[in-house]
């Protein structure tokens, strides 16, 4: 089905329940994505015809290499039975055996001219970048497209071509759990070669010098050369799985909530992105900004602006969805227009009657996720998190957890906790969330961070709070903050294990990301001027924006139609709109 029609449907039924309404900004973005169905069933077919023609141009290589490596070594036999009396010493079995591998790897050379280039692949068809602010209905039309690009590409004679779907912040936190596996790969490797530290530090510094030399330039000027590190390649293919031909060619990527808070990701972005284009995958994003706003913080900013930011443009169909309407709120409007707005799942302000409402809730409900084995007290489950770390959650069931604002907001978690959470259970209650002001920062973007990540998994947010969502952040107070609240990039992975300070070791259990403020910035120019002017309080503003928008769906029916299908009757046949979130 197309997009279009998918999105049709799903508007007529919404509109009658007040919901979603007919809106041309996304007709026009629904028609694009319909284009490009058309463009990938095309290269679907380009991609079959190149895999038969490379698999027949390496069985051509492979015989002709066979018959040149047979006619070397006949001609061995001959030379050898010529003058049997050449050899004194008799050859050893370790010469003999450098000796065929040099003339097998000088009989692929030779084979590799005689049959000439391999097959190019084809090029893809445009990729589509989405940019628009919060709640205008990006991911609902990239989900929709999704399920039908899945379709277009999985099926038919022609075989099948893989697809992905990722939610930014995951795919980041996939990443730095492969890079982490793969240097701990080379420690190993090296530490058993050799036991001496500081030889093991001389090999680490001798194989970033060589990534460095043979890196993947990214087009930049031979005064600043710029690379992208073997390790982080290496992590970004096994993300997508492109050494592995499980499923053929990677046809299709699509990225939910693309954004660069620091200086990794920005390296990281740029690897990514220049990965899929180089293999020719289609990738669909999307993001709050503009191309040329997206590195806002001007993280390595020659090489980005230069070479990243007009490869998107050249790569990608670029569209603005701005239509002034946040959908995720607008079934509830009438409800936040009164002063004493109440909602199924979000009680305030913080007293004995919003916590009484909080403990009704959870014993009318706790029954719907099959489990009947009710803690005593506030025991607690340890869940895994990343790299062997584990999170001990205060629970009421194995499904059900019950967490304190300043209890868990207070310490320095990171994405990967949230993520964890979010993964183990089904219903997550926090309590007495406070009013979040400039002195809460800190607590802020991790509770952001938070919603995000139960919003991206489909987990029930049951909350007692002081004030009601749309108050619950001063964002006025926060506008002096040098910190996107939006970021929150890998706060716990950068910790030691069981310390405060930042790790320095990729072998030990923890997280590869650098701290952030330690990287380049940009060229010239005063640090702290630079800051004042680019990190302002509008990005942790939209980050508020977003936070209370996502708030207000999940207190909504089709979030909750959206929840049950995926945690509590997931096999059921319900409406087809509550697959997709805005």
């Amino acid at each position: 089905m197309s997009v279009l029609k998918s999105y049709l449907n799903l508007v007529g039924k919404s509109f009658r329940q007040g919901g979603l309404r007919r809106d041309v900004a996304q007709i026009a973005v629904a028609e694009r994505l319909d284009e490009l169905l058309g463009d990938l069933s095309v290269h679907k077919v380009a991609l079959a015809e190149y895999e038969t023609a490379r698999v027949e141009y390496l069985q051509e290589l492979e015989r002709q290499a066979e018959r040149i490596a047979e006619m070397k070594l006949e001609q061995r036999r001959k030379e050898s039975s010529a003058f049997p009396g050449f050899h004194s010493v008799p050859p050893s079995d370790s010469s003999d055996e450098r000796s065929l591998r040099k003339m097998r790897k000088e009989a692929r050379e030779e084979a590799e001219n005689l049959v000439g280039s391999p097959p190019e692949k084809p090029r893809a068809p445009q990729s589509v970048y989405i940019h628009g602010h919060v709640g205008t209905g990006k991911t609902f039309l990239m989900d929709l497209f999704y399920q039908s690009a899945q379709q277009v590409l999985r099926q038919g004679e022609k075989g099948s071509v893989g697809t992905s779907r990722l939610h930014f912040n995951s795919a980041m936190l996939s990443l730095h759990a492969h890079m982490h596996g793969i240097e701990k790969g080379y420690f190993q490797r090296d530490k058993f070669k050799q036991k001496d530290p500081g030889k093991l530090a001389v090999i680490a510094a001798r194989r970033r010098n060589l990534a460095l030399r043979g890196g993947h330039k990214f087009g930049a000027c031979a005064s600043a050369p710029f690379t992208i590190s073997t390790t982080l390649e290496l992590a970004s293919r096994e993300i997508f799985k492109l050494n592995s031909d499980r499923d053929g060619h990677l046809g299709l990527v699509c990225f939910d909530e693309l954004q660069v808070p620091d200086g990794f990701t920005a390296i990281a972005i740029m690897s990514i992105f220049r990965l899929l284009f180089e293999e020719e995958s289609v990738v669909v994003t999307t993001t709050n900004c503009a191309p040329h706003e997206l590195n806002d913080n001007a993280w390595f900013n020659d090489h980005w602006n230069t070479n990243f930011t007009q490869m998107l443009f050249e790569r990608c169909a670029v569209l603005e969805l701005n239509n002034g309407i946040d959908y995720r709120t607008i079934a509830l409007g009438d409800r936040l227009k009164s002063d004493n707005a109440r909602f199924n799942r979000y009680f305030y302000p913080q007293n004995k009657w919003s916590d009484s409402l909080l403990t009704e809730y959870i014993e009318k409900n706790k029954s719907l996720y099959g489990r009947e084995d009710v803690l005593d007290g506030m025991n607690s489950t340890k869940v895994d998190v990343m790299f062997g770390r584990t999170l001990s959650i205060p629970t009421v069931n194995s499904n059900i957890a019950k967490i304190d604002f300043l209890d868990f907001f207070s310490s320095p978690v990171g994405p990967s906790d949230c993520l964890a959470i979010a993964r183990n259970f089904k219903m997550v209650c926090i309590e007495n969330i406070p009013v979040l002001s400039r002195q809460k920062r800190d607590q802020a973007r991790r509770f952001i961070t938070m919603i995000d990540e139960l919003y991206n998994e489909g987990c029930l947010l049951v909350c007692t709070a002081e004030a009601s969502p749309d108050k619950l952040f001063k964002s006025e107070e926060l506008g002096e903050s040098l910190l996107d609240l939006e970021a929150m990039q890998f706060e716990a992975e950068a910790l030691a294990p069981h310390t405060a300070r930042s790790r320095v070791d990729s072998s030990e259990v923890g997280g590869v990301a650098p701290e952030a403020m330690s990287q380049k910035i940009g060229s010239g120019g005063d640090t702290a001027k630079f800051y004042a002017g680019k990190m302002t309080g509008e990005e942790e503003q939209f980050a508020f924006k977003r936070a209370v928008s996502r708030i207000l769906e999940m207190q909504g029916e089709v979030y909750m139609r959206r929840h049950r299908k995926m945690h509590v009757h997931p096999h059921d046949q319900m409406e087809e709109e509550t697959n997709f979130a805005y």
